[in-house]
């Protein structure tokens, strides 16, 4: 995405899909030992993007979407201050992004933890210690 900036079509998004899942399973295979990975950013945020800027999602992110799915997420709330940067998009429209992104991981059945700018440090803390002892 860098080397292309706003510039990008819908295929770019399935190449970053592919990439994203090729690379989670061979960080898997090196980290057996691992009680788990952690991800910044998954598979559902291409899904949204995707129907977002183009209407529809590729059927490859989506069966993806139903094999390979977080064992937790955090979500952030559109408190949480909005930072530039060239490949970020909709900084007036947080809010909706937001519960969007909450009602799909609702039908998904994830379990969520949503992180505000108030308790962000100590809640990803509390929410990542209580899923490692867990596993």
């Amino acid at each position: 995405m860098e080397e292309h900036g706003p510039e990008y079509g819908q295929e770019t998004l399935l190449c970053i899909a592919k990439e994203h899942v090729q690379r989670y399973h061979i960080l898997r295979k090196k980290s057996k030992k691992l009680p788990c990975i952690f991800l910044d950013t998954y598979l559902l945020n291409l899904k949204i993007w995707s129907l977002e800027k183009y209407n529809v999602c590729d059927p490859y992110i989506l069966k993806q979407l139903d094999i390979f799915y977080p064992d937790l997420v955090l979500l952030c709330t559109p408190d949480i201050p909005w930072e530039e940067d060239t490949l970020r998009e909709n900084p007036k429209d947080r809010e909706r992004l937001y519960k969007r992104f909450s009602l799909e991981i609702k039908e998904y059945k994830w379990d969520v933890h949503n992180v505000n700018k108030a308790n962000r440090a100590n809640k990803i803390n509390e929410y990542v210690r209580k899923f490692i002892s867990k596993v």
